[in-house]
């Protein structure tokens, strides 16, 4: 059975589209029917190699501790690698490896740009649910 006109078939109150990982699909928050499929246009199956480069990153804490945790190095070693000042190639790997380094950076404030053009970037992490309200 399929939602249509974004009523619950079950008590016509509107659905949400939500996604999560490589899973899609629409629910109702009021009863909580719903119906999912495999989201095959998520990052997860995409085969790209993606390089993401650090723009204007200062030395402050918030910047040295992301740069901290996805390099894997303490903080002191984050700081002096933040004032080498070369962040050209700072993360690289397919959508799925870097998705979550991604997030961390935009918590942090961190700018960076990724080529070649990153079209998951608004649902960068994907470690929760995106809801969107159909109309």
């Amino acid at each position: 059975m399929t939602a249509t006109c974004g009523d619950c078939p079950q008590c016509h109150h509107m659905l949400e589209q939500f996604e999560n990982g490589s899973v899609t699909g629409v629910r109702c928050q009021f009863c909580g029917w719903s119906v999912v499929r495999t989201n095959h246009r998520s990052f997860t199956f995409d085969p790209q190699v993606y390089i993401v480069s650090l723009t204007d990153v200062v030395n402050d804490a918030a910047h040295v501790r992301a740069v901290s945790k996805i390099k894997g190095i303490n903080f002191l070693q984050a700081r002096n690698y933040i004032q080498t000042g070369d962040f050209s190639n700072f993360l690289v790997g397919r959508a799925v490896e870097i998705n979550k380094d991604i997030e961390f950076l935009k918590k942090a404030g961190v700018n960076f740009t990724v080529s070649p053009e990153y079209p998951y970037l608004q649902n960068a992490g994907d470690n929760r649910l995106v809801y969107t309200r159909l109309r």
